[in-house]
């Protein structure tokens, strides 16, 4: 358990222990664009944020594409579809029945899945996930949902009740105009600019020139900058374990626990 303590030496607040919230906070991760890694991303962040200790969900909100549980390595006997179903009759059994224990996490790490046929995206919306989510929230510590692109009223419905949004891009001329859109898109819809977490994947590439004038584009964004690690994440995705627990000191996996650092302080301090 995290507590926030005073050092009389340097006048500062400090903390010890795995955190812990006045709520669970949901964080959304969202694709700029298709292919820029952002499920890659949603796991690993999951996978730090489980790494202090906290009991983490990630939720896979792609109901007519999952891909999570086939990054993980991993298909869930029971599904998403399943708590939808039910209603707003969800008590914690029922949850924990559907939670599928990540490998290498120590049980800290759960995913719920939609059934990977995609057939759930039918006959459910983000709408209804979001109502659903809304009752089992307490039943995790921590939520990463990853999210589909296609922007409608049940996205917005979704995205609405999350506490903050990690927007992933490359830094491709496309991608850095795809993301300015969707941060125009979020202005618009009226979210503080502290809501919004902008990542730029694969930093480092071939598109060293984007990347030196990033500083331009985005003034007032957080913007962290994730490390390639294309070789690394297909021999990890091969074993079913996200990069970060598998390989804890890799630069790749010190950003993104340092995201997940940043997450936490932030939440402790609202």
């Amino acid at each position: 358990m995290l507590k926030k303590l005073f050092d009389k030496n340097t006048n500062r607040t400090i903390t010890q222990g795995a955190p812990v919230y006045l709520a669970p906070p949901i964080v959304a991760v969202l694709g700029a664009k298709g292919g820029v890694g952002t499920t890659s991303i949603a796991v690993n962040l999951a996978a730090a944020i489980a790494s202090t200790g906290v009991p983490t969900t990630i939720l896979d909100a792609n109901l007519q594409q999952p891909d999570v549980a086939h990054m993980v390595g991993t298909e869930p006997e029971h599904s998403l579809m399943e708590l939808l179903n039910r209603g707003c009759q969800l008590d914690k059994q029922v949850f924990e029945a559907c939670s599928v224990p990540l490998a290498g996490s120590h049980f800290n790490l759960n995913l719920l899945s939609p059934p990977l046929d995609g057939n759930i995206a039918i006959s459910a919306n983000l709408s209804q996930l979001a109502e659903c989510l809304n009752s089992i929230r307490s039943y995790s510590s921590f939520w990463i949902l990853d999210l589909p692109r296609h922007i409608d009223k049940h996205l917005v419905t979704l995205i609405d009740m999350c506490d903050k949004i990690i927007l992933v891009f490359e830094a491709t001329l496309a991608g850095v105009a795809t993301c300015r859109r969707w941060l125009n898109i979020f202005g618009e819809l009226g979210y503080d600019e502290e809501k919004i977490i902008c990542v730029l994947n694969r930093a480092g590439s071939k598109y060293a020139g984007v990347e030196q004038q990033l500083s331009q584009c985005f003034t007032s964004e957080t913007v962290f900058r994730v490390p390639n690690a294309s070789s690394i994440a297909w021999q990890c995705s091969t074993r079913g374990i996200p990069i970060v627990l598998a390989e804890p000191n890799h630069k790749y996996s010190q950003t993104l626990i340092e995201i997940a650092q940043y997450l936490n302080q932030s939440f402790l301090e609202r």
